[in-house]
């Protein structure tokens, strides 16, 4: 059994003191080592327990204050502002921030034993963001039975396997349920792009089990009866360029061809036996020395920056030059736009001409909003002074804002100021953020 975590007058816990001492950090005994690490990890959880509930109290203070129950609108406002500026003061993703806060709340409120099992460093947050995921959708009086059932095991198992427990629990409470929740769930289907290094990106979706289950294997399928020799199976376009140019001659493993398969059924709706060229959709920024070659711009004394996929973001020459190749038209952006683009219309026009809404575009890269990474060309191109107030429509008073953080803007207390390309931000507790674009072109 874990000590009781002592509290202060505010009702959160204190954090252990004493309890790691150097001498056993500093130890050559492996136990006194794995000791340390594993207090250090209760520390961590507790440390995690007392944010949940700092979290919460912020709900509480700036969100539950709606108590007119037809305002449902300004609470809603209200929680996509705190989202924000959870996500700017963290430096972490809204969507991450969208979950900590219900994470914060149902742990808080709905709760309670896991909030003090994570306090006492009995389980990690990651099991209690098992509990919380699970009980989603759940009755009240099942919740509690859950969390009650499910606790003995969080503290003996892994997450993964924690998870697959949870489950099994849940549907036993509450069998009558599974097919609307089931219902609820389907609706969350979703693909998701998460860019990677070395110019590489995962590609995932989340869909229902016996769908994911069947694509899998019917994809594991096709890519074992194409075999595994290195001249099949390749599908074109970037993916299937690169695979050839990069040298792979070697024989594929099942996985290569499991994600070669992929694309070449996302490309031309059946695999492959050879290179497909693909023609890109995407916009690309390639300097001309990168068309060139780097050992002519060394020679020139040339600093030639990378090539840049648009809601990517650096890509190595020899796929820029590739993609340049197969496009059967792209626009060269050196260090300004090219002469004749109209930068400024003032207060002739509020409508945006095309070759300037490009070139913001361009310089943006994304929306401008601080963390958000939605690309330029999904999100609405706003004036940083509303044109109602004054505001010219001219580059250093546009920016691109996507649509959820456009409606922050005007909608809630978030204030933004533009000078030249760079946008500075205040938020409803008075932080400040600056964000810059993702070029700063010389007019």
């Amino acid at each position: 059994m874990q000590p009781e975590t002592p509290a202060d007058a505010s009702g959160l816990a204190v954090l252990p003191q004493g309890n790691l001492s150097l001498a056993a950090v500093a130890s050559d005994s492996v136990s006194d080592l794995l000791d340390a690490a594993a207090g250090m990890t209760r520390m961590i959880a507790s440390i995690e327990a007392v944010r949940a509930r700092i979290i919460d109290m912020a709900i509480r203070a700036s969100v539950d204050s709606v108590s007119d129950a037809s305002a449902v609108r300004t609470r809603d406002l209200r929680l996509r502002s705190l989202r924000a500026e959870l996500a700017c003061a963290l430096r972490i993703p809204e969507r991450t921030a969208e979950r900590m806060l219900y994470a914060s709340e149902v742990l808080a409120r709905n709760l309670p034993g896991t909030l003090a099992s994570l306090d006492e460093g009995r389980i990690s947050y990651r099991h209690a963001e098992a509990l919380v995921d699970e009980t989603t959708t759940l009755e009240s009086s099942a919740v509690a039975e859950l969390e009650a059932a499910a606790l003995p095991h969080a503290e003996q198992l892994t997450v993964a396997k924690f998870r697959k427990k949870l489950r099994m629990l849940r549907e036993a409470i509450e069998p009558g349920s599974a097919v609307d929740r089931h219902h609820e769930a389907v609706k969350q289907r979703e693909v998701l792009f998460e860019p990677a290094r070395d110019g590489m990106a995962w590609l995932s979706a989340y869909l229902p089990a016996a769908d994911a289950l069947a694509a899998f294997n019917r994809i594991t399928g096709l890519a074992e009866s194409l075999g595994d020799g290195a001249g099949g199976g390749v599908g074109g376009g970037v993916g299937g360029s690169a695979r050839n140019s990069a040298g792979n001659s070697a024989q594929r493993t099942l996985a290569q061809r499991r994600a070669d398969v992929l694309v070449d059924l996302l490309h031309s709706g059946e695999p492959s036996e050879g290179p497909r060229g693909v023609r890109p959709t995407v916009h690309v920024t390639v300097p001309v020395m990168a068309l060139l070659g780097r050992e002519l711009a060394k020679d020139l004394g040339v600093m030639t920056p990378p090539a840049t996929l648009d809601g990517y973001g650096p890509i190595d020459d020899e796929t820029a030059r590739m993609l340049a190749a197969a496009a059967p038209s792209f626009s060269r952006l050196l260090t300004h736009p090219e002469s004749g683009v109209v930068l400024s219309v003032g207060r002739d026009s509020y409508v945006v001409p095309a070759d300037l809404r490009r070139w913001v575009r361009l310089r943006d890269g994304t929306c401008r909003f601080p963390g958000c990474s939605q690309p330029a060309d999904r999100c609405d191109l706003d004036h940083t002074r509303d044109w109602a107030l004054g505001g010219t429509t001219d580059f250093d008073n546009l920016a691109h804002l996507c649509r959820g953080h456009h409606t922050l803007k005007h909608k809630t207390e978030w204030r933004v100021s533009n000078d030249g390309a760079t946008l500075r931000w205040t938020s409803p507790s008075g932080r400040i953020y600056v964000t810059q674009p993702q070029f700063h072109l010389r007019t």
